[in-house]
């Protein structure tokens, strides 16, 4: 009898491992970028086009799944928004490093601009959930931040 409970313990171990392995996130970027815009961001945003983005960045096409740089039009402002699905996890550091360092960049230029952006620039957030690297910087970073990480809340 305890031979029949460990197997079906083990069983039901390896029937809840592979179900965990089942949740997988599909975030249409597109989408969610255009609902954050909607929600968060009150200035215009430009999309940068991919062969733009592969320049600037200097990262492989096919490293990215999906792609979905916008930032403000106006150099008034320092808003930002960076969402990125990479084709495989070991690529995530290499997109993290390289928009950490754009986001530098940005904090650079407002440094001595207007205090308000500037300290907007500063508070600018780099977030990795799974294969996705997203760059805020927004007034409202904290909201758009918790709003990333339920989206990958999966729920049974």
């Amino acid at each position: 009898m305890k031979r029949f409970i460990k197997c079906l313990f083990i069983v039901m171990m390896l029937f809840g491992c592979a179900k965990e392995a089942e949740k997988v996130i599909n975030l249409n970027l597109d989408e969610y970028s255009k609902a954050i815009q909607e929600e968060y961001y009150d200035t215009f945003l430009t999309e940068m086009n991919e062969s733009d983005f592969y320049t600037m960045f200097g990262l492989d096409p096919s490293q990215a799944l999906q792609i979905e740089y916008r930032e403000a039009f106006l150099d008034v402002k320092a808003d930002v928004l960076v969402m990125i699905e990479v084709s495989d996890e070991t690529l995530v550091e290499g997109v993290r490093t390289v928009l950490e360092k754009r986001l530098l960049e940005i904090q650079d230029e407002f440094e001595t601009y207007i205090p308000e952006v500037y300290e907007i620039a500063r508070k600018g957030e780099i977030v990795v959930e799974g294969k996705y690297v997203f760059m805020i910087v927004n007034e409202n970073v904290d909201d758009i931040v918790a709003d990333i990480k339920d989206q990958f809340i999966v729920e049974e």
